[in-house]
């Protein structure tokens, strides 16, 4: 999966996800260009899917969908797409994008519509099973950590994963704890976070 003849960013695939006939990988090399593609299972056979930035990656019973867009320089641009295989080869389609921000995390809720959190502290979104976008404004107002790695959901709690920590947003009454593994790790958190206080005391 090295691709660093292509463009020297793309050495490893920045998300991978299994599939049923082969590996769909993100390439992400921020500024500096992105791809999706597909491999197969034993690496031999592979095609360029599209060039979008993939952040993450989310399987449900309704097919596999992605997060995905990039900050640079003031500007910031994504969306949710949807990936499938109508005739046998993967294709990636706009479910729903934001006037303004990249989604960089994806969960999906229980009436089958899903949370985008935006990755660099510019929005919220709620998306509908049929692409409906509209801002989550509980969540907007919530100090998401840069660049965060991963989302998941379980229950009524969203957890963000970034370089140094977890944080659990509670969905009910949108109050958040962050799962810090050390002090020392904290210590850290707070002094690289200091000018935007995202932390409070």
């Amino acid at each position: 999966m090295d691709l660093s003849s292509k463009n020297r960013w793309f050495k490893r695939p920045h998300r991978l996800q299994r599939v049923e006939d082969g590996w769909l990988a993100g390439y992400n090399g921020g500024e500096f260009g992105a791809e999706l593609w597909w491999f197969s299972p034993d690496g031999t056979r592979s095609y360029k899917i599209s060039d979008h930035q993939l952040n993450q990656f989310l399987v449900t019973d309704d097919g596999i969908f992605a997060a995905e867009g990039l900050s640079h320089l003031g500007s910031l641009e994504g969306s949710v797409i949807r990936l499938s295989r109508p005739d046998g080869t993967w294709v990636a389609e706009t479910l729903a994008k934001p006037e303004f921000g990249e989604p960089s995390g994806l969960v999906q809720v229980e009436d089958d519509s899903f949370i985008a959190l935006g990755g660099s502290g510019f929005g919220c979104w709620t998306i509908s099973p049929k692409g409906e976008l509209k801002s989550h404004e509980p969540l907007s107002k919530i100090h998401f950590p840069p660049y965060f790695s991963t989302a998941a959901r379980e229950g009524a709690t969203i957890y963000v994963g970034s370089e140094y920590f977890v944080m659990a947003v509670d969905l009910k009454t949108f109050k958040c704890r962050y799962l810090v593994p050390t002090e020392g790790h904290w210590k850290k958190i707070k002094a690289a976070y200091k000018p935007f206080k995202p932390f409070g005391d």
